[in-house]
């Protein structure tokens, strides 16, 4: 994964172990890391910022839609 910080002109890499899906993957940015998320039902990966990516175990790395919400419902 690269970040690329054009304010202060630098490319900043981290690696990221190969993910078990050839499938579309979602890419979500946030303030202080990124989350790589297969759509198939494998781990993706959390790279905090300055950190190495961790594989993400928790409820929302099965790759199953959800409705966004508080509810822990299914979407569909």
């Amino acid at each position: 994964m690269a970040r690329i910080d054009f304010a202060h002109g630098r490319i900043t890499t981290t690696a990221v172990p190969a993910l078990r899906s050839g499938g579309p993957v979602s890419f979500l940015v946030g303030p202080d890391r990124v989350v790589i998320r297969p759509l198939e039902a494998v781990p993706g990966y959390v790279v905090p910022d300055g950190k190495p990516a961790n594989r993400d175990d928790r409820e929302f790395a099965t790759g199953e839609w959800r409705c966004p919400a508080r509810t822990r419902r299914r979407c569909g």
